[in-house]
C-alpha cells in the first residue's frame, strides 16, 4: 500500500514539475517552449488558452483536443502589454500575452 502511495504521489509531482506554466517562462521570443494541460472551453480574440499559453486552433482540431490531456510544443512568441499611456490611444492587453506558434499538439489521455 506504501509503495502505490508512493508511486501514486510521485506520478502527481512528475506532472507538475514538467507542466509548464506561462507566468513561469524564462524563455524569450522564438526559442522552444512546451506545456501539458487542457484547453479552456471558450476561445478569446487570442486564441484557445492552455496554462496561461494561447493556440491558434480550427474548429476540428479543438473538437478533436477539447477535454482531452495534451502536450502542446513550439516556438514561443511574446506580445508586450501596452502600458498606461499606450492604452489610452490603442486597444490591446496590460499583459504580456504568451502565443505558442508553429506548434505540435501530442494527446497525452
Amino acid at each position: 500500500m506504501k509503495t502505490a502511495f508512493s508511486l501514486f504521489i510521485l506520478f502527481i509531482l512528475a506532472n507538475i514539475s514538467f507542466a509548464q506554466d506561462a507566468k513561469d517562462v524564462k524563455q524569450k521570443s522564438g526559442e522552444p517552449v512546451s506545456t501539458i494541460g487542457y484547453i479552456e472551453k471558450m476561445e478569446s480574440k487570442s486564441g484557445y488558452g492552455i496554462n496561461g499559453f494561447y493556440i491558434q486552433l480550427s474548429k476540428e482540431e479543438y473538437e478533436r483536443y477539447y477535454d482531452r490531456k495534451i502536450e502542446v510544443s513550439g516556438k514561443l512568441l511574446i506580445v508586450k502589454g501596452l502600458t498606461d499611456e499606450e492604452s489610452t490611444n490603442t486597444q490591446g492587453s496590460k499583459e504580456d500575452r504568451y502565443f505558442i506558434e508553429e506548434k505540435s499538439i501530442r494527446i497525452i489521455e
